[in-house]
């Protein structure tokens, strides 16, 4: 199998061709250092090996070979941009110079065609965000009430990620067990007949959709769990 131009290590964000049509500020970026675009080859011949036929614009500057970003080294400034106050009042935007970058011709040719549904090849025109890409968004008096209206956030929000589970730690089947051990020895029986009559009745409740070949619908369950409660009031 052939290495792919672009490697999930190398960017951090998607942009499909859709979103980019719809955002002009977006749309002037693609192509432009931070955000990549696979797009022909100059020149390309179809009897070469596909990765010779396409190119990555706006990798950036490379060192040693490799792209900072992949070394770990900071490419872009310290900070990425927030929306906050300070960022978005007139005095503070009204005094910086705009820094929007030269529009790649090859990206916008794409773009171009994809607008008039008429593509000239087979470049998809989605775009690939750096980690730094967003850094270098203009702030400027002119772009920010184009940047204030991009559908993303310039600030990444902080990932949830879960516990690791520890293998000592109590099954579910061993929770149960000792939840029952601590009831008195009655309402230990008492559970486990209600459990298996549960078990029981869904057991029941299932077969038929299982051998007709029928999906279990919201309006099946509730009707199922009103029966259980009725049964219970008698």
């Amino acid at each position: 199998m052939e290495s792919p131009l672009l490697p999930e290590s190398s960017y951090q964000h998607l942009i499909c061709a859709g979103c980019v049509l719809r955002e002009p500020l977006v749309r002037r970026y693609a192509g432009t250092e931070g955000w990549m675009m696979v797009v022909p080859a100059e020149g390309r011949k179809e009897d070469v090996p596909w990765a010779e036929r396409w190119v990555v614009v706006g990798r950036g500057a490379e060192v040693g070979g490799k792209r900072k970003a992949e070394e770990g080294e900071s490419v872009g400034p310290g900070k990425r941009v927030k929306l906050s106050p300070s960022i978005i009042s007139h005095e503070s935007t009204s005094r910086k110079p705009c820094t929007l970058p030269t529009p790649n011709p090859v990206a916008q040719e794409i773009f171009d065609a994809l607008s008039n549904q008429k593509p000239l090849t087979e470049a998809k025109g989605d775009v690939f965000l750096r980690p730094e890409a967003l850094d270098r968004i203009c702030t400027c008096e002119s772009c920010m009430p184009l940047v204030k209206a991009l559908p993303f956030p310039l600030v990444e929000e902080p990932e949830y990620l879960p516990a690791p589970e520890d293998p000592n730690d109590p099954s579910e089947e061993e929770l149960t067990t000792q939840a029952l051990e601590r009831l008195p020895r009655g309402q230990t029986i008492e559970a486990l007949l209600a459990f298996n009559n549960m078990k029981d009745k869904l057991k029941a409740f299932l077969e038929p959709f299982r051998d007709g070949g029928r999906v279990v619908s919201a309006g099946d369950i509730e009707e199922f769990m009103q029966g259980i409660k009725e049964s219970r009031g008698r």
